[in-house]
């Protein structure tokens, strides 16, 4: 700092109406923060302290940019409380929330959720290529949740954004996505009817297997084989699924950034150019500017991040629902063809619950799919006399 800056930051210090803070303390700060949460990294709590020094900064230094809203500033708010029913809210980590003066109104503008990094043993710290592997691993498992929090927001403050930043914090690894409420209203109604027809047609699938195992019963028990329900199912080529559930581009959240790093050198010499670029934005969608800091985005700085796996990883996200639900549907379908009904002339006979001339509706209700309605495959308790062994047996009747 040039002799007369110094003088004249030195007048400001002994000022009791001026708060000064120099870069060089605040990065020391940073620095600390990250070696606190590093030092446990298997604890989320850790990260606490590093991102309520983020977002108390950024509030800090922020100042609305538009009059004709009013008097409004941002605040940090930790632990921010998304309220909807009991049982079902949703707390984001740290939030930058947006109080309006005249009406004593609050939303978020963003938010900041943390996740712990885990180091392995052979990983001294989170700048390794294997802790931001990791890191990317732990961004695909918290999209459901990040997708809780947006929904919540949505629902609770009615008349605040209809699209939110959200800032995924890993470790030192951060991730940004922008979701829309109307992108979010649309790709939960489009899941909804792929499940719907995926179902139905596994009731058709269904409904032909059983006709044919049925038939295949009346044959004599000594011909018979006992098939165990472990079965692969890719045994079996007939339920095979043709719906397509894949989830386009278009009802994706916008995924600006992922698996970045927070900061660059070590010790820590400022927060990198993509990260400040991203919470200047996440600033102007919500009319706020910064005040001329560290903060600020280098001149001329431009990037192109590439995001091809974690588009990849967040289709699989959204995704994941879907398939297990269908993954459960088949298993109950595999349950009852693998475990055939026994014949009454064997040994080991015990009679069944219900009324075998109505096996195909007792576990798959095909009677709505005739009547037009989707069908359901609901799976019911299979006889426990079933052999287990995986081989064949015979009756000893011959």
């Amino acid at each position: 700092m040039a002799p007369n800056n110094e003088q004249m930051v030195t007048t400001l210090y002994h000022d009791p109406s001026v708060v000064v803070i120099r870069r060089e303390e605040s990065l020391t700060r940073l620095q600390n923060n990250i070696n606190l949460a590093q030092s446990q990294h298997h604890s989320e709590s850790r990260l606490y302290p590093l991102l309520n020094r983020i977002v108390s900064d950024l509030c800090s230094l922020a100042k609305h940019d538009s009059e004709e809203q009013g008097s409004r500033e941002l605040q940090c708010h930790s632990q921010a409380l998304f309220p909807v029913e009991e049982n079902h809210n949703q707390v984001p980590d740290v939030a930058a929330c947006v109080f309006s003066a005249d009406s004593l109104d609050m939303f978020p503008a963003f938010w900041f959720e943390g996740k712990a990094l885990p180091l392995e043993k052979d990983v001294e710290s989170w700048q390794s290529p294997k802790a931001r592997y990791r890191a990317m691993e732990i961004f695909a498992n918290s999209i459901p949740q990040l997708r809780q929090q947006v929904n919540n927001a949505f629902e609770c403050f009615e008349h605040g954004p209809t699209s939110y930043h959200v800032f995924l914090l890993v470790g030192t690894f951060w991730s940004l996505l922008v979701f829309e409420k109307q992108q979010e209203d649309d790709v939960r109604d489009y899941i909804e009817q792929k499940e719907a027809a995926a179902k139905q047609e596994l009731v058709g699938i269904a409904k032909k297997l059983i006709d044919r195992k049925n038939q295949a019963s009346v044959l004599p028990a000594a011909k018979r084989r006992r098939i165990t329900k472990s079965t692969p199912a890719a045994k079996n080529p007939e339920i095979v699924m043709k719906t397509d559930i894949t989830v386009p581009d278009r009802l994706l959240p916008q995924l600006k950034y992922v698996n970045e790093p927070l900061v660059v050198g070590s010790p820590v010499e400022n927060y990198s150019p993509n990260f400040l670029k991203a919470v200047n934005s996440a600033m102007a969608q919500n009319h706020f500017v910064l005040q001329p800091s560290w903060f600020n985005v280098p001149p001329n700085f431009n990037s192109h991040p590439d995001l091809t796996e974690g588009i990849r990883r967040l289709r699989s996200a959204y995704e994941r629902d879907l398939k297990n639900i269908m993954s459960n549907e088949k298993v109950a379908l595999e349950d009852h063809l693998y475990s055939p009904p026994q014949d009454s002339n064997d040994t080991t006979y015990r009679p069944p619950r219900r009324n075998m001339d109505n096996d195909q509706d007792r576990q798959y209700d095909l009677r709505s799919s005739a009547a037009g309605n989707h069908g359901t495959l609901d799976s019911a308790d299979t006889d426990s006399s079933h052999s287990t062994s995986g081989e064949e047996e015979e009756d000893s009747d011959t």
